[in-house]
């Protein structure tokens, strides 16, 4: 809708700048003679140098620049409008014509375009999706040519608008993104130079990835690969633990390896809510190797901090602690049997390694001699040539 209503706004501006008298503007006149026609006393006068601007279009930027700039409000207000239809109008020249070639058999300076043929590819399909990006969200896309900040304001509105777009739907008539409209959010969301709040990395975890568009794009042999690619790179970003805890719901639902580097990073510090710590386990279990990640499995062997209690009689309390989980994906890792190790109800899950909760110690006296023949096999099985666990 967004969109609907700023190239709307263009169209009526066209319109008003063609409506000129039948006189003529004289082909010789420089752009900067015509700008200063912008203030001529005869609205005829004024009318047909703003039709010459924007015929001879881009080469006028110069000109229109230094108008904007003009002690007489009335060059400067029309210099700005247009400029920005020249602007707009290149813009699309620019988007149809990379639409157009197929083949990327030349350079169309498209905002965004580099980075995405790196990150995701110049498929036929990668361009397709490429293209509806800046159909859907022509400005968010084109804020990327005036820096990071600019992405950063642009984002933040963006995702304030859709907020309001989904409550604004019901049962009977759902507001959804479109494809273009998730794949543009998340590419310059992941994006590591743009400063991105709390906020919009909420909305875009929480509120963006869970809607049928993202879902359906993420089962299409179409855009899968793609949506897979740019999905990976935002669950991969370093943002708030919190969004990351989110992050790690998604990167599990849609097997997204990306999200492995925040959940290292998280187990690193120190002092953060269990509960996030426990998810991480489960991403470093699940995406993690026995040569990268053991040093850092084994370091959490120790915590006895406890992240979920059975029971609510203190006396009967069975209790689950970080350094449990942290064991239980070591045996996974080294393809040991849980069971042989004390622990009961270990149940596998689609996309958590185990089952939030099952993998446990029944009775409790069970967990110190666990701990304690890990802690010989470990003697016995050293790890050569580790990999400094800093890195995922």
């Amino acid at each position: 809708m967004r969109s609907a209503c700023w190239k709307w706004g263009v169209v009526c501006w066209l319109g008003w700048a063609s409506v000129a008298s039948a006189g003529e503007v004289s082909p010789f006149l420089t752009n900067e003679a015509l700008v200063q026609q912008l203030a001529d006393d005869s609205f005829s006068a004024r009318q047909q140098a703003t039709r010459e601007l924007i015929a001879r279009g881009l080469k006028t930027k110069p000109a229109l620049t230094l108008g904007l700039q003009h002690r007489d409000p009335e060059i400067r207000r029309r210099s700005d409008q247009i400029l920005q239809t020249i602007l707009l109008q290149d813009y699309h020249a620019r988007l149809e014509a990379f639409e157009a070639d197929t083949q990327g058999l030349a350079e169309h300076e498209l905002a965004g375009w580099p980075r995405f043929r790196q990150v995701i590819g110049s498929t036929v399909n990668d361009r397709k999706l490429f293209v509806s990006m800046h159909r859907q969200e022509p400005e968010l896309m084109m804020s990327l040519e005036r820096g990071p900040e600019a992405v950063a304001e642009e984002l933040e509105k963006r995702c304030d608008s859709l907020q309001l777009l989904f409550f604004a739907g019901d049962d009977d008539n759902p507001k959804d993104l479109t494809l273009g409209s998730a794949a543009a959010l998340y590419f310059l969301a992941a994006d590591p130079v743009v400063p991105i709040s709390e906020s919009s990395a909420s909305h875009i975890s929480n509120m963006i990835s869970y809607r049928p568009t993202v879902d359906k794009a993420m089962n299409r042999v179409a855009t899968k690969v793609a949506m897979k690619k740019l999905l990976g790179a935002w669950v991969g970003r370093e943002v708030d633990p919190f969004v990351t805890v989110q992050n790690f719901s998604v990167a599990m639902q849609y097997d997204l390896p990306e999200v492995l580097g925040p959940a290292v990073r998280i187990l690193q510090q120190t002092g953060l809510d269990a509960e996030l710590r426990q998810l991480a386990i489960h991403v470093v279990g699940r995406y993690g190797t026995l040569e990268n990640h053991r040093p850092l499995l084994e370091s959490l062997l120790k915590d006895e901090t406890a992240y979920m209690i059975f029971d609510a009689n203190p006396k009967k309390a069975n209790e689950l602690q970080i350094r449990d989980l942290a064991l239980v994906m070591l045996l996974r890792m080294t393809k040991q049997s849980a069971k042989d190790y004390g622990f009961t109800g270990t149940e596998e899950d689609t996309q958590w390694v185990y089952t939030p909760g099952s993998p446990r110690f029944r009775p409790r006296t069970k967990r110190e001699t666990a701990f304690k023949k890990w802690a010989e096999w470990s003697a016995a099985h050293p790890l050569i040539n580790t990999v400094a666990h800093q890195k995922p």
